[in-house]
């Protein structure tokens, strides 16, 4: 089975960063979450940046597919928005430990997929998962 493509995403909004995890499936949701941000960079697990996306733009992505895939799905984001469908995600703080405990925090629609995708980014079991308000 494959895993899933799970991403770093770092947020600027001056003068702070917050850098999160979010899986592809989720990622479009993730945009559209942070579209007043004024930069977000996505970066793949080899450290390799993918893409950035300013004032709403995505450029400088490295995978034509995924940037059509993206766009495709902001714009069904944007259509669900009208609509009153559409639910933002839901951040989640995930502690784990190897030789001391780090925190990492991800974005997803409940707190078992976002078990299962902190799960696809490494091979460490959490001990704390808890919903941030």
């Amino acid at each position: 089975m494959m895993r899933k493509q799970i991403y770093r995403v770092l947020i600027t909004d001056l003068p702070q960063t917050n850098e999160f995890l979010v899986s592809e499936d989720y990622l479009a949701d993730c945009i559209q979450q942070h579209q007043d941000s004024s930069n977000l960079t996505v970066i793949a697990h080899n450290g390799a940046i993918v893409m950035t996306v300013e004032n709403e733009v995505i450029s400088d992505c490295c995978n034509q597919q995924l940037k059509e895939k993206l766009e495709t799905s902001l714009k069904d984001i944007e259509a669900n928005i009208q609509l009153g469908t559409w639910e933002p995600l839901q951040l989640f703080k995930i502690s784990q430990e190897v030789f001391f405990i780090e925190t990492y925090f991800v974005y997803s629609e409940n707190k078992e997929q976002a078990e299962k995708d902190f799960n696809d980014w490494t091979i460490f079991e959490p001990i704390e998962i808890s919903l941030v308000v």
